[in-house]
């Protein structure tokens, strides 16, 4: 428009009724857009050395970036090699002294102490996978074998054609697909027995997470309501001792002893390895305790679901009930349940906790990996086990205090049904008049 003033004529001012007044009209509007011209042409000539300016700051932000990229990549690179160099025991033990001082840091930062709950159904599937790679004849030159990053900050900034972008996109794809055959490379040297072990607690870990994030766990501002109650039964300065000691370190310590089965493992491939006397296959040969430890972990791991489950469709039940526009035909048992309070059905009929009982087990089942690898029944790997079920123990005393508390008719459900172990039940009566004194979380 500011450099085509001149195609405005007097013919475009039809409206004026002399030509007088549309060569008046037309010098005016000459004027003004002279005067524009002006405005604007001075009002660039003041930017262009800004934008110079400017793009000079941001060039050099963007080097900035590449030093720090570089940087960054070295020190990743040796935190890598060093992690890589370290005994594999050793290097679990340091990955979760950091998993339990970040749990701490961000426990205090948020006072939301269910920082490690976020980590319970991730941590023992990680620490298995590292205790698997370890026995990766081809792990220790993974780092070298990895390809480069196409995409550098810089170069990203200098994309300006369609030709280039493209360019990029092939050498990413290209990247991709040496990095995965890379990994699966990686995983089909690991050991067969270990590579089972890390199926499954991946798979377990999977599901839990999942369980856990519809109920709405992985929230910032959702924590366990047990916690609430552990801190009104001691003294205010002895909390944080307890956060620290308990919450934080001894329960990151425990989902690491849970892996610790497949160390034995770990060790038994290795010496297989490096003994004249094996055949190359022999690091993946299973015994018989194996197949027991796959088919129990599959069961136990069905079973958990399922009781899960059944206590998801039973809360949602609960909470479509408390709003009051619950229109929804139930059976007798549902609603004899929804007025009880907790759940008396399903898996939960032979055991008042199947869910805690197969998580233990499980794990149970997972040590045989140890004994089918060692060939000793009784070794430092059970630990995990042992103080899961000791945990759990604890655990289940003080949920079921809070129960009883909260239901009437929670000490009849007690009496007539087994704690853990399932087992054939009493018939319960009718739930009785009385209403629960609050909400169930």
């Amino acid at each position: 428009l500011l450099g085509h003033s001149h195609i405005y004529t007097p013919s475009h001012f039809p409206h004026t009724h002399t030509e007088k007044e549309r060569v008046c009209r037309m010098e005016q509007v000459q004027q003004v857009l002279q005067i524009v011209q002006q405005k604007a042409r001075g009002l660039v000539g003041e930017a262009v050395p800004e934008l110079v300016e400017s793009s000079e700051a941001v060039a050099a932000a963007w080097r900035g970036v590449d030093q720090w990229r570089a940087s960054g990549s070295v020190a990743v690179s040796t935190l890598f090699h060093t992690f890589l160099s370290a005994e594999p025991l050793e290097g679990a033990v340091q990955l979760m002294l950091l998993l339990a001082f970040l749990c701490w840091i961000f426990s205090v930062v948020s006072a939301n102490y269910s920082q490690v709950d976020r980590l319970w159904s991730l941590a023992p599937a990680l620490y298995v996978w590292h205790f698997a790679l370890s026995a990766s004849p081809l792990l220790p030159s993974l780092s070298s074998s990895l390809p480069s990053c196409p995409l550098t900050p810089s170069r990203l900034a200098a994309l300006t054609t369609g030709k280039e972008v493209a360019e990029v996109a092939t050498e990413v794809g290209e990247a991709v697909v040496a990095v995965g055959t890379l990994l699966v490379a990686v995983v089909n040297s690991i050991p067969l027995r270990l590579r089972l072990m890390a199926l499954l607690s991946s798979v377990w870990g999977l599901r839990l997470s999942y369980n856990f994030y519809r109920k709405g766990g992985y929230n910032p501002k959702d924590e366990d309501y047990r916690w609430e109650h552990v801190q009104k039964m001691m003294p205010s300065f002895l909390f944080p001792l307890f956060n620290i000691s308990f919450i934080a370190l001894y329960q990151n310590f425990l989902l690491l002893l849970l892996a610790l089965p497949a160390y034995p493992a770990l060790l038994a491939a290795l010496a297989k390895r490096s003994s004249s006397s094996s055949s190359p296959s022999a690091e993946n040969e299973l015994v018989t305790l194996d197949y027991v430890a796959v088919g129990l972990f599959v069961v136990l791991w069905l079973g958990e679901t399922v009781a899960d489950q059944q206590q998801w469709w039973f809360h949602k039940d609960k909470a479509i009930r408390r709003t009051g526009k619950d229109k929804s035909k139930r059976s007798k048992e549902r609603e004899d349940d929804l007025e009880r309070g907790f759940l008396t059905r399903g898996l939960f009929r032979f055991s008042r906790h199947p869910n805690f009982f197969c998580e233990i087990s499980l794990w149970w089942a997972f040590y045989l990996f140890s004994v089918a690898a060692s060939g000793v029944w009784l070794n430092y790997s059970v630990l995990g086990a042992v103080l899961l079920t000791l945990l759990f123990q604890g655990s289940t005393n003080f949920t079921e205090s809070l129960s009883l508390a909260k239901y009437p008719d929670y000490a009849l459900y007690q009496a007539r049904v087994s704690r853990l172990i399932p087992l054939w039940p009493s018939a319960l009566p009718p739930p009785s008049k009385s209403k629960a004194k609050s909400k169930t979380n």
